[in-house]
């Protein structure tokens, strides 16, 4: 597979109006980009994106993914022109500038090693109608963290039944703290909706990478500095960031584990990395809190309260105290014994099937 990159802006599309029959579409895009020798082996619905992964047939088994959206970004008017689908609640200005964040999320992600490779990113047309989608050619990995730890298929499965965290496990979780703190550092974005189903990992290596970089939930984060533009808030950002990350793994509706690989790192005082001295969780509580709470624009509470089983009563600030602990602990009591954790596993499965079929219906 070669690693030439494509990418087409939603500026280029406007700007030149190249008509619309000479774009891919989704036969010829796959006939473009993968590699006689591999074999279409797996079709994933995701909310809005539907990603057919193909692998090598070859000892290699390497896999590469096809990412396309639902629903198109362009059609042609009556005018013969490419006209922006822009979404009714919002203007065309806002909606380019998020699709252009979005583009810049993938772009730059892939660039800095945080996500997997992508060879394209650009859009195709239907062949039955006049409207193009985006669309994503990447290095494909074997599964994510949620079916990892969920599905009995995989090693990460059996890991947690020993009700300890393995080599595996730590090494899993060092590298997202790792990814987390690079996306704020290197990206300048935060992402609030980075959970298991959104990390995805190649077994035989325990490689793991960050995915679904789209806009409306990773954004710049700017606005969030203090006026100093003090460093800490940004290691406040990545300490906020994990802290979520643990909570999905931890209790996360539709999207936990029941099985909290962050809980050797949270009750080790983050390993130092923030700091050799003190409790670093505490010394940085009204910070966190802060973020959690005050922030305008900020979606953490929304998220907390749809992922995290928090009534519609629960102030911000009980919610970021119980995550806190949640963060130290290995696994939910209400979990109790190997029978429990099993059928927690499958309740999401079921669960997060069903939203599928809901959302695909739509």
């Amino acid at each position: 597979m070669s690693s030439r990159f494509s990418y087409t802006s939603i500026s280029d599309i406007l700007e030149l109006q190249t008509p619309i029959y000479e774009f891919f579409t989704k036969s010829e895009l796959i006939h473009k980009y993968i590699p006689s020798g591999y074999k279409q082996t797996s079709v994933n619905n995701g909310t809005n994106n539907e990603v057919n992964t193909y692998t090598s047939q070859s000892g290699n088994k390497k896999k590469i993914s096809i990412r396309i959206a639902y629903e198109p970004l362009f059609y042609m008017d009556d005018n013969g022109l490419i006209t922006l689908d822009v979404p009714q609640d919002t203007t065309q200005e806002i909606f380019i500038t998020e699709m252009n964040q979005s583009d810049s999320n993938w772009i730059n992600s892939s660039k800095a090693e945080l996500s997997p490779e992508i060879y394209f990113h650009g859009y195709i047309r239907d062949e039955y109608s006049s409207e193009l989608y985006v669309a994503i050619i990447s290095e494909g990995y074997d599964t994510d963290l949620y079916d990892y730890y969920n599905n009995s298929e995989y090693q990460g499965y059996w890991d947690k039944q020993g009700d300890h965290l393995t080599g595996n496990d730590i090494d899993i979780a060092n590298q997202l703290i790792d990814l987390l703190h690079k996306s704020h550092n290197m990206l300048k974005i935060i992402c609030f909706d980075i959970k298991p189903g959104n990390c995805v990992i190649n077994i035989d290596t325990n490689e793991v990478k960050l995915i679904d970089w789209d806009a409306d939930w990773c954004n710049n984060y700017n606005h969030m500095l203090s006026s100093k533009g003090d460093i800490s808030q940004t290691q406040n950002i990545s300490i906020l960031s994990q802290i979520i990350m643990a909570n999905h793994f931890y209790i996360g509706q539709q999207s936990g584990c029941g099985w909290n690989i962050f809980s050797d790192y949270f009750s080790n005082n983050l390993y130092g990395k923030y700091g050799e001295i003190g409790d670093q969780l505490e010394e940085r509580r009204p910070a966190l809190e802060y973020l959690f709470c005050n922030l305008k624009g900020s979606s953490y509470i929304l998220m907390a309260k749809h992922y995290f089983r928090f009534a519609k009563s629960d102030t911000c600030k009980y919610m970021i105290k119980e995550m806190l602990i949640r963060c130290k602990k290995l696994q939910p009591s209400l979990m109790g014994g190997k029978k429990g954790r099993r059928n927690m596993s499958n309740k999401n499965k079921k669960r997060r099937t069903r939203t599928k079929r809901k959302t695909r219906s739509k």
